[in-house]
Order: C-alpha cells, then structure tokens, then sequence
C-alpha cells in the first residue's frame, strides 16, 4: 500500500522556480492522457485536460466555489453522475505512486503550486501530493514573485501581480486614506482613488495604519466644507 512515505521524500518540481519558468515548461512539453480506475469513459492529461476515451472529445470543467476545478463524469461501479475534481484525478492518473489507484491512500492529499494558483494542475509543474501540513505549509507561505503595484518606486515583491506590497504600500495607502477621510473626502471616493471598488478594505487601512476615529457610516455620507476643498485640491496627486 501506497504511504506518505512514499511521495514525501521528493520534492515538488516548483520549489525554487519562478512562475514563468514553470508555465514556460508546461507549454514547451508534450501532453500525456492517463485514465483512472472506476472512469474508464474518460482520460486526463498532464496538462488538466480531461477528454472522453471513446472519441477524444474535450469535456467542459467548471470552478466550484472552493477554487478548485470540477467535471462531472460517470461512474464505472453504479453508472452514476458524480462531480470529481479534476486536480486528484490527474495526480491519480499520473503520478508513478498511485498506479492503478482510484483514490489517494490514507493519509494524503494534492499540494497545489502556491505561486501558480489552485486552477493550474498540471503535473508535476502544478500538482504533488502530501499530507495534509505540507499542503497547509505551501499556503502558509507562498513566495512573492511579482513586483509591487507601486514599481519601480517600490522595489518590494508580492505574491499575487498588480497588488501593493503589505511591508510599506499597504500601510501607506492606510495614512493617505486616512488624511483624506479627516478632510472630509467621501469613503467610496478614497476607495476609488487607490484603485478599489468597494469601500470597506480602504475604511480598516486608514483605522489600522492612520488612526482614523470616524465611524464608516459618517465616512459614507459626509462631504467637505469649501475650506477642505481647497485642502483637498491642494492635495491632488496620483494614487499611491
């Protein structure tokens, strides 16, 4: 019987590669189908895909709201419709460890790439198995990998693109936001101006980092008085 033991000695290939280096070499390789026990109608790639064995016709996946890609199949066993994941069932159907497999054995469960994201299962560049605190450990500390939103003024890193880095842009945004609340600028406009939709995350920043006292409803609703507007004119500028 397949153990932890077995798989948990190897590294998974993403360790120490940057995201386009893995997706270069997923697009670089060739693709590989394998089938998994108990779903003999279907084949899965390497690559995420999953097609019908009798005609190689493509199967249509969706996005569960857990974040993970599903597909529904039909069952060898009882001939039922049952909704599978499609990351385990390409880590069944290829990894050399769970060979005639159709579940994992006790114990593991599938590690997704944490700088690749949950919807990238190819393997090995996306998938390995591991218990269940390895795979907590790689979403406990992803790896930054993109450059700040604030670039090249700030030459800090983040996990995911396009986002401000937590050690100083972050903080910033909060004090900003926080000047701008106390000269009377509506809460939604604050929010719009550092590039977010909804109010709310932009409301605990300037509480959080620049001591902002007022209750979000007045944020809401209040307006600057002329001489605020003339601070707040004073003000312009770009979003940090």
């Amino acid at each position: 019987m397949t153990t932890h033991s077995d798989v948990s000695q190897i590294a998974p290939y993403w360790f120490g590669r940057p995201e386009q280096e893995i997706r270069a070499a997923v697009a670089a390789r060739g693709v590989a189908w394998g089938c998994v026990p108990g779903y003999s109608r279907y084949e899965w790639s390497d690559k995420g895909g999953i097609r019908r064995a009798a005609d190689a016709r493509a199967m249509k996946t969706r996005v569960l709201n857990s974040g993970y890609e599903a597909v529904n199949v039909i069952r060898d066993s009882d001939g039922k419709q049952v909704c599978v994941l499609v990351h385990v069932m390409v880590l069944l159907a290829h990894h050399p460890a769970f060979t005639g497999l159709d579940q994992f054995p006790e114990g593991l469960e599938t590690r997704h790439n944490p700088v690749t994201g949950p919807l990238f299962n190819a393997y090995p560049e996306g998938l390995w198995p591991g218990t269940k605190a390895e795979n907590a450990a790689d979403k406990d500390e992803p790896v930054p990998q993109h450059p700040c939103r604030n670039a090249p003024a700030c030459g800090n890193m983040v996990v995911t693109p396009d986002r401000r880095c937590a050690e100083a842009c972050v903080p910033a945004v909060g004090r900003e936001a926080a000047e701008l609340l106390r000269l009377g600028m509506p809460l939604q406009q604050v929010a719009e101006r550092f590039g977010y939709t909804g109010p709310d995350w932009v409301y605990q920043l300037a509480v959080r980092h620049g001591g902002y006292e007022g209750s979000k409803a007045d944020a809401r609703t209040q307006r600057p008085g002329a001489v605020q507007r003339l601070r707040l004119l004073a003000r312009r500028s770009d979003a940090l």
